[in-house]
């Protein structure tokens, strides 16, 4: 696969799109005019990720843009996040199985499981 070249994957009925092109990783299309990009940055020596929305703007012959609406971190939370949102998943799916619904909020732990 060249640099700049794309490969699809389904997950979990989404089409990722993953690129070895710098600075997208990902591409995690949200609908026909929207998709959620996943990059590294780097700034002042420092590797960051940043997880933004994207748009189709109208004013731009439909490009993408991006939205104010995102989070970037230092690349050393990403494995934190990771077990955060795997916390998040398992979580989830154990109310689902149960039939609970949430009304408390989280509370984040250090013993979360991967």
């Amino acid at each position: 696969m060249k640099r700049h070249e794309r490969e699809r994957t389904q997950a979990n009925g989404a089409t990722m799109l993953l690129s070895t092109d710098m600075p997208t990783v990902v591409d995690l299309p949200t609908s026909e005019s929207s998709l959620i990009k996943v990059s590294e940055k780097e700034f002042r020596g420092e590797t960051y990720v940043d997880v933004r929305r994207w748009v189709k703007s109208p004013y731009q012959d439909g490009q993408l843009v991006p939205t104010p609406k995102g989070i970037i971190f230092r690349w050393e939370l990403v494995s934190h996040l990771i077990r955060a949102l795997c916390h998040v998943k398992h979580s989830h799916n154990r109310r689902l199985k149960s039939g609970e619904s949430r009304t408390e909020p989280m509370v984040a732990h250090d013993n979360l499981p991967v």
